[in-house]
């Protein structure tokens, strides 16, 4: 109900504003449809009379006769509204010249009665009228100059009315497009944002689950030391022949593992307080002692 009655005081101002300008400048229509058919077109053709009746109110305060036109504006008040329901008359820029003959067709014999009625068929604009004068002058019949006085004044008042609310649905219609595409624009780069975000997170949150798995990985811890074989527990280096076995060079001498005890290698005299360890590409074991040399070990 707002929003009506908001169109409704835009279509007043607009006619009321046409209206003056028109007897003000002395054009030859009276322009005071824009806020009719405005009216009608987004808020139905009641809207559009009670537009039409309000300016007709306040037009008669610089123009008195407006009042006599009244029922005019009526008429098309209400064509506008019926025709409102098709928008491509209004939207089309061809169209309207097509609406603009079936309002001129509406308004027309109207017009022309009141002329007659109350100014011996004429207009009451200059030029118009010296073209009705003219017909007189040539002998042509005053319903002739009659007709097209009121086809001439119809016609100019729907056309401009239909031009000027065409251009304001236009303008009306890309400025709403320009700021569709600029809010749409700005909502994508929010969800751009929040997905990157997002992402972020995520990766943010793996890379912690992923260290805290790396961390939580638990060792089997197994000491080999005098207490399991190991004599004297001091490892001074190690090596690992193709059988598996593994080889463990202490000052207590050189021993051998083979997964499940040590086993002390005592049957030879120079092996003793050993150093270091190395096996060749033949697969045999090098033992280096501390003051002995080294001992070639020939594992069979």
């Amino acid at each position: 109900m707002k929003k009506r009655i908001l169109i409704i005081i835009a279509a007043i101002i607009l006619n009321v504003a046409g209206r003056y300008a028109a007897f003000r400048f002395e054009w030859p229509m009276y322009f005071n449809l824009c806020g009719t058919i405005f009216a009608s077109y987004l808020a139905g053709p009641v809207a559009g009379v009670i537009a039409a009746v309000i300016s007709c109110a306040f037009s008669l305060i610089f123009s008195i006769t407006d009042w006599y036109y009244l029922i005019a504006d009526v008429f098309v008040a209400v064509a506008a509204g019926i025709i409102a329901k098709r928008n491509r008359y209004f939207e089309k820029f061809m169209l309207i010249y097509s609406a603009t003959a079936f309002f001129t067709v509406v308004r027309a014999p109207i017009i022309m009665v009141i002329n007659l009625s109350v100014n011996e068929g004429k207009s009451g604009f200059y030029i118009v009228d010296a073209r009705f004068d003219y017909l007189d002058s040539i002998s042509s019949p005053m319903w002739l100059g009659n007709v097209l006085t009121a086809i001439f004044v119809s016609f100019t008042d729907v056309l401009c009315a239909m031009l000027l609310i065409y251009f304001i649905i236009r303008i009306y219609r890309d400025f709403g497009k320009k700021r569709k595409a600029s809010e749409l624009k700005k909502e994508l780069m929010k969800k751009v944002s929040l997905g990157i975000v997002s992402i972020l997170v995520f990766a943010s949150v793996l890379g912690q689950t992923s260290v805290h798995a790396e961390n939580s990985i638990s060792f089997i811890e197994k000491l080999y030391n005098s207490d399991n074989g190991l004599v004297g527990g001091c490892l001074n280096d190690i090596a690992m022949t193709r059988d598996g076995s593994m080889w463990i060079a202490t000052y207590g001498g050189l021993f051998r593992f083979n997964g499940s005890k040590f086993v002390l290698i005592d049957n030879l005299s120079s092996v003793r307080s050993v150093q270091t360890l190395f096996v060749d590409e033949e697969d045999r074991l090098w033992a280096g002692t501390q003051d002995a040399g080294f001992t070639l070990l020939n594992i069979d």
